[in-house]
């Protein structure tokens, strides 16, 4: 090799590498500018809510414990990853974009809700698999129940109010309150079970009245309004991090004609949002302990002994009531209680993915179901002696070869679809003997 090949070797990466410098320093100045702007946002945000008392996703409610902040967006609380998940690899499915309604679920309809003569609404109540079965199989579950003549010309409206973390008396008391506030659904599906055991044991585990709603998800909203000055930091950095996931969500639509910058920002967009989960984990655990310090009446609930029968009790009783304000309001009930895998009736054959996601039966969860499901289902054979329509899915995804469960108790879109089929199915076989239409 000569000289001058050398010579022009060398022009060529010197070139080079002034023009990558060039454009790191560039994308440098970028992103400390944008940063810049951010941190001007957060801190005017992060100053706000200093001003503010109660964490910004979830507000306590007198009557069934705890409601999602409304108007929010489902999108804001998930996960890429959970919403892989939960759709099966679509980034981007329709139900993200629900609002949440003015009684803090996410529902496309709100309340008071105009019914026209042909309407014919169902009400879904449970925890939060009851709101993916709404969410996820709508137009298929009401393609399915207008195969019966009984809804051929219907209008079926599916109207969610599940929420995460419910359970029984929850639904009981929802109901109640829908009823007294005039909406009035022609038919109430509870999908009930998992958080009933595995919650309902955590609450016992923890001297909390297994009556109360879940210690995890509401305890902390008992605090009052005093807030520590570490929990103040908290809610100060949930709030940056809620300001940069969104202005990088904004960068990443408006770049994204380039592939680079857009997964730039994606990444710095899902960093963001984990930093939100994380803040509200800490939140939680620091709130939670507060509030047992200073409201133990208020979150552990009377001082008399339960134990695992009176579990199973509080759900049998809490559907019983709600099939008899149902029958004294001419709404019929359904109650379906859910698959999970950890029920110690369970038969199939997990794949090796969902091994690896169910998580260990040694879970605390885990161990409510193992202990408590039994149970139901013997409870359940009077809710059928007092007329209820009650099925349980334990067997329904036996045949499934495929990945189902995703987590310790949430199925995925073919799941759902699935249990939709299901639950239709039974509801066609029972309604019109059961109710003589």
């Amino acid at each position: 090799m000569n000289r001058n090949t050398i010579k022009k070797i060398v022009v060529v990466i010197t070139v080079n590498t002034v023009v990558l410098l060039t454009l790191l320093i560039i994308f440098d100045l970028l992103f400390r500018a944008m940063g810049t702007q951010i941190d001007k946002a957060a801190v005017a945000v992060q100053s706000e809510s200093k001003k503010s008392v109660s964490f910004p996703n979830r507000l306590l409610n007198p009557y069934i414990g705890w409601i999602e902040t409304p108007g929010t967006i489902l999108k804001e609380r998930l996960s890429q990853s959970r919403i892989n998940l939960q759709s099966e690899n679509d980034p981007d499915p329709d139900w993200l974009y629900i609002t949440r309604n003015s009684l803090g679920f996410v529902s496309k309809f709100d309340i008071p809700l105009t019914k026209n003569e042909n309407d014919y609404v169902i009400a879904v109540m449970g925890g939060s698999v009851a709101m993916w079965f709404v969410l996820q199989t709508s137009k298929e579950f009401i393609i399915q129940l207008n195969q019966h003549r009984f809804f051929k010309e219907k209008n079926i409206i599916l109207f969610n109010l599940a929420s995460g973390g419910y359970k029984q008396p929850q639904q009981l008391n929802l109901l109640n309150f829908i009823l007294i506030n005039s909406f009035v659904p022609d038919m109430v599906i509870n999908i009930d079970g998992f958080n009933e055991a595995a919650l309902a044991y955590a609450n016992l585990k923890s001297g909390i009245s297994p009556a109360y709603p879940s210690h995890s998800h509401w305890t902390h909203l008992t605090k009052g309004f005093a807030l520590s000055g570490e929990i103040r930091k908290i809610l100060g950095k949930h709030q940056r991090a809620l300001v940069k996931m969104k202005q990088f969500s904004g960068l990443a639509q408006k770049f994204s004609f380039s592939s680079i910058l857009s997964f730039i920002f994606l990444k710095q967009q899902e960093r963001w949002k984990n930093e939100m989960t994380h803040q509200e984990i800490l939140y939680i655990e620091k709130s939670e302990t507060i509030a047992k310090d200073t409201r133990k009446l208020t979150i552990k609930g009377p001082n008399f002994s339960t134990d695992l029968n009176d579990i199973a009790t509080i759900w049998q009783w809490s559907s019983k009531l709600m099939h008899d304000i149902c029958t004294a309001n001419q709404i019929r009930y359904f109650h379906i209680l859910q698959p999970t895998p950890h029920d110690p009736d369970s038969i199939r054959q997990f794949t090796k993915e969902e091994l690896k996601r169910i998580g260990s039966s040694d879970h605390l969860w885990a161990q409510g179901v193992r202990l408590i499901y039994p149970m139901l289902k013997a409870k359940a054979e009077e809710l059928k002696d007092w007329g209820v329509l009650y099925k349980d899915l334990n067997t329904v995804f036996l045949t499934s070869t495929e990945s189902i469960y995703y987590d310790i108790c949430h199925f995925n879109q073919e799941g759902n679809e699935i249990v939709a089929r299901a639950i239709a199915s039974y509801i066609k076989e029972n309604l019109i003997s059961h109710y003589q239409d």
